[in-house]
């Protein structure tokens, strides 16, 4: 059980890392968006870059520079509403797409879930691999062990006789 659940976080930690094969963008969005409401002066600076595609962190300064705003609140908000209305609303409207933009999204969906299946695999045959070796020492350690406790019973007899 404690494997599913450090693949379950290496597999989040996955889709919110902008450099990483498995990152999924909305999610990276949404967790930006609540990023900079709770932490406007520095939101931007330490989490743009870290959960957002270049193109968005471009599209952002280009489509709400701060030097339009009088307040580090104001242009957060204006930034969270961006983001929650142009750039991760069309991700969630699901009526009225033509059959080719919905099997290209089927189809990106099913990528990703491969893409995240793929890389919780690799972290699970490490896991396994390093629980391989570790009971491998702790196995070696007990050997050693057994053979201490032995030498001393056999010195312990010698000093008694």
């Amino acid at each position: 059980m404690a494997q599913a659940s450090l693949a379950q976080i290496c597999a989040v930690a996955n889709s919110l890392n902008s450099d990483h094969p498995a990152f999924d963008e909305v999610r990276g969005l949404l967790a930006f968006a609540s990023a900079i409401c709770h932490e406007p002066e520095t939101a931007f600076e330490e989490y743009a870059s870290k959960l957002l595609c270049a193109d968005k962190i471009r599209y952002l300064n280009q489509k709400i520079p701060r030097q339009n705003f009088e307040s580090i609140a104001g242009w957060a908000a204006a930034v969270a509403e961006e983001i929650k209305s142009v750039l991760v609303a069309p991700a969630f409207e699901l009526d009225g797409l033509d059959p080719a933009t919905e099997a290209l999204r089927t189809e990106t969906i099913e990528m990703q879930l491969f893409v995240t299946t793929i890389h919780v695999r690799n972290f699970l045959d490490d896991d396994l691999d390093q629980q391989e070796r570790l009971d491998a020492r702790i196995a070696r350690l007990i050997r050693e062990l057994i053979e201490i406790k032995t030498n001393k019973e056999v010195l312990r007899r010698k000093i008694d006789k």
